[in-house]
């Protein structure tokens, strides 16, 4: 299926291309009404800013945001125990209110995939995880969520015991252990 085109700016792909260098770390997006991607707002914010993200984001009208999350060394050095130099986290935020213009809801939802699919293939983009919200606000807490779980997961190439190595039981066997006895007639 193929996907519908979305022109961008001029300030949006050089936006794009700071954000990839690592230059901004929050580029908002919005669809004006011609239907061209335009830059609604572009931030650098230090971690203390990165914590409130939710308010910086429009709460009227949809919207798309590229945002990276920068870890400090000493942060990643107390998590790993040294393991890691630097790590960056990129999200893809659509946030749609529901209380948005329905036509804005369709056509922000059509051009969503375009937006995927051309900052990947022409800005060399790759996202860490893509979050849909309703409410900024709600935000904050789903982006420390998902941090956690990511500093939870296990570093790439440590030893873990899968639980798979044994078969499953065999069925019929795990309720009662009762089984039927064999009906013998009077005689």
């Amino acid at each position: 299926m193929k996907a519908i085109e979305f022109e961008m700016s001029e300030d949006v792909k050089s936006n794009l291309v700071a954000f990839k260098a690592g230059d901004v770390n929050l580029v908002e997006l919005s669809l004006t009404p011609e239907e061209t991607v335009a830059l609604a707002s572009s931030h650098t914010l230090d971690e203390a800013g990165l914590q409130a993200v939710g308010g910086l984001i429009s709460q009227e009208e949809p919207r798309f945001v590229f945002l990276r999350y920068q870890k400090s060394t000493e942060q990643l050095a107390a998590e790993t125990g040294g393991l890691f130099d630097a790590q960056s986290i990129v999200f893809f935020v659509y946030s749609c209110p529901e209380n948005a213009n329905l036509r804005l809801k369709m056509t922000y939802s059509t051009a969503k995939a375009t937006l995927i699919a051309s900052s990947t293939a022409d800005f060399g983009i790759s996202f860490d995880n893509m979050v849909e919200v309703t409410d900024t606000m709600e935000l904050d807490a789903l982006i420390a969520f998902e941090l956690n779980a990511a500093a939870a997961a296990v570093p790439a190439g440590s030893m873990q015991h899968a639980a798979t190595d044994s078969k499953p039981k065999r069925p019929g066997r795990g309720r009662g252990g009762r089984r039927p006895k064999k009906f013998v007639a009077d005689s």
